[in-house]
């Protein structure tokens, strides 16, 4: 993710996952207490930069970014606790 992080948010014309890559790094900074995403997130740094130049959309916060990878996790775990039930 770091990555394609660094690869996708220097072009603001290829507008793709960043959000999603984003929102993975940051989960996993909180789950591994690693903090890899802190790098893009500074004043005028890549993220800042890439959201300014999509006037076209609203992009989320760093934040809202986190809590939807967080959401999506959480549901993929829950589910395969309940497949690995029903296998039983």
């Amino acid at each position: 993710m770091v990555a394609y992080l660094e690869r996708y948010l220097a072009r603001p014309d290829l507008d793709y996952d960043q959000t999603s890559a984003l929102g993975a790094l940051l989960h996993l900074d909180a789950t591994h207490s690693t903090d890899h995403a802190t790098r893009f997130l500074v004043p005028d740094g890549p993220w800042h930069q890439w959201t300014r130049e999509q006037p076209h959309r609203h992009e989320p916060t760093p934040a809202q970014c986190q809590e939807t990878m967080t959401k999506y996790c959480s549901f993929v775990e829950e589910s395969s606790r309940y497949c690995a039930a029903s296998d039983r």
